[in-house]
């Protein structure tokens, strides 16, 4: 039986947060050979956590992207928000014909 007593903070969930998109973005960029500047979307997916500033601002600013960059943030709709998410990266990138990124994240705190 898990332990309970013990509650994050936003700083504990935050730095989590930060070091997995660190992670997950810095091998995508790597294995596809892409250039921060060169991403044109940035869509991104939270089942309980919504940050403000939002993940996908998060991921922007860490990895120096462009600031014309569009980002799209969903957060607290559970399981599903992936899905939509995933048909969103699918429209994003027909109307910009772009480098789209897209990250859907559960925090390992909330996983009890």
């Amino acid at each position: 039986m898990q332990d309970l007593s013990y509650t994050p903070s936003y700083s504990d969930i935050l730095s989590e947060t930060e070091t997995i998109f660190e992670d997950i973005v810095g091998d995508l960029l790597k294995k596809t050979n892409t250039r921060p500047d060169e991403v044109d979307a940035v869509i991104t997916s939270c089942s309980c956590f919504a940050p403000m500033p939002s993940l996908a601002a998060l991921v922007v600013h860490r990895f120096g992207m462009r600031k014309d960059v569009q980002t799209y943030s969903l957060a607290g709709m559970g399981c599903g928000a992936s899905v939509v998410c995933v048909d969103m990266a699918a429209r994003v990138r027909f109307l910009f014909f772009g480098f789209c990124f897209f990250c859907s994240f559960f925090p390992f705190f909330f996983s009890f």
